[in-house]
């Protein structure tokens, strides 16, 4: 008989933290440092498709990584989810602080 395999959801919180905090750096990171942007641009054809593309495969990468890690162990996902949802606000009030500050010319 076939072992079933076990999909871990701990392993797709933690993809999908990581992918915030990746989008959230290349956001910022790319108005401050113009050659990302025009590498993402250059590469991608826009530097919107480009994080986009990063995150897709960022994600996927991540997911099924530590699947096979978290697979295994005792799960808490109250607590994964916890942590996605506050990475979530934080990055969100990031953006918004950068560019407010940005738009105003403070950065």
């Amino acid at each position: 008989m076939a072992s079933q395999s076990k999909i871990s959801y701990t392993s797709f919180f933690l993809a999908t933290a990581i992918v915030i905090l990746l989008v959230t750096g290349m956001t910022i990171g790319a108005e401050l440092y113009k050659p990302l942007k025009d590498w993402l641009a250059i590469t991608f054809g826009h530097h919107w498709v480009g994080k986009s593309v990063i995150a897709f495969l960022a994600f996927f990468i991540i997911a099924l990584g530590a699947n096979s890690y978290f697979a295994k162990r005792e799960q808490d996902i109250g607590k994964w989810a916890t942590i996605t949802i506050v990475l979530m606000i934080l990055s969100s009030l990031a953006i918004l602080g950068f560019f407010t500050l940005h738009y105003y010319k403070l950065i």
